[in-house]
């Protein structure tokens, strides 16, 4: 078993990753919609709302660890 502590700098990676996943989910979704995709648009909609989410628990996150099993 590994354990990794997240930092707050660690967290606010998490939190940065999570928005330009979000970024790239919203510009895909409007792509999609252009193509007339508004099943698929809707997916990377969801996503963009969840990456979101996701960047707002890591920014107000207090550090933590997470135990995981190494490969």
């Amino acid at each position: 078993m590994t354990t990794r502590h997240f930092t707050d700098s660690d967290l606010q990676s998490l939190s940065n990753i999570c928005d330009a996943a979000a970024d790239k989910f919203k510009l895909n979704a409007f792509q999609l919609r252009e193509w007339k995709h508004p099943h698929l648009a809707e997916q990377f909609e969801v996503q963009e709302k969840e990456a979101r989410e996701f960047s707002t628990i890591f920014m107000n996150a207090e550090p933590f660890e997470v135990t995981y099993e190494s490969s």
